[in-house]
């Protein structure tokens, strides 16, 4: 009996948080979403995008049309998606700011902060 309490102590450490998988999960199939609807809005263009992983932060470039890229940046600390839009490279203004944890929990039918989840 004490070998399968040492048994299923060692798989809970080995085990990935389920809702902090899912959130890198549905992160990563937004940002594949936000490429895909960048190549349909110019005719014929390609969605192209430039992806890099900076400790807990993953930054996509991708060019909207010829004059406007989008930059998005996924903060796993602070569970934000922000869209930045990038007009003529020399201005930037903020589009979108997404807290994930919120979007989640709202999508689910779970109140926001201060109400209980269903479980």
């Amino acid at each position: 009996m004490n070998t399968q309490t040492h048994h299923s102590t060692s798989d809970a450490r080995g085990r990935i948080d389920p809702g902090a998988a899912a959130l890198w999960a549905s992160a990563f199939l937004i940002l594949a979403l936000v490429i895909l609807q960048a190549g349909r809005l110019g005719a014929g263009a390609q969605a192209r995008a430039d992806v890099t992983e900076i400790g807990d932060t993953v930054l996509l470039t991708s060019a909207l049309d010829a004059s406007e890229d989008i930059l998005a940046i996924l903060d796993s600390r602070a569970d934000t998606l922000m869209f930045y839009a990038v007009v003529n490279r020399n201005s930037i203004e903020l589009r979108e700011n997404v807290n994930l944890t919120e979007l989640f929990m709202s999508a689910r039918g779970v109140p926001g902060p201060g109400g209980r989840p269903r479980r």
